[in-house]
């Protein structure tokens, strides 16, 4: 995707995230619960939790929040709707019918929601 359809996929996913309802924008997915808060959600790049370690998932989560940045960089829009609210980043395992939360990072601190192979 270039840099034009990016900035279009960024405008219409601040339309449906501002109803509270999630929208993927290339390899990530925004979401919010309300005017206070932002989720930026990537899915790890292992096949299966057993693989996913806590070294790696903090890597994959560090990966998220760089091309979150470069979206940032990239929109004003985006710029615009996230200034007065708190940012959470999640690393997320989809399985096809659904995915399960690993970690999420908000103000700096990790928050684990599964316990992973050291």
């Amino acid at each position: 995707m270039d840099e034009i359809e990016l900035q279009h996929r960024i405008k219409n996913a601040l339309i449906i995230v501002a109803e509270n309802n999630p929208f993927k924008v290339g390899d990530l997915i925004f979401s919010s619960k309300n005017e206070m808060h932002f989720n930026v959600s990537g899915s790890t790049m292992k096949n299966s939790i057993e693989s996913l370690t806590h070294e790696t998932a903090i890597k994959e989560l560090d990966e998220i929040k760089t091309l979150f940045l470069k979206m940032v960089n990239l929109s004003t829009e985006l710029q615009s709707f996230i200034k007065n609210r708190k940012l959470e980043y999640s690393l997320i395992f989809d399985y096809g019918m659904g995915s399960l939360g690993i970690c999420t990072e908000s103000d700096g601190k990790v928050k684990w929601h599964m316990e992973l192979n050291r």
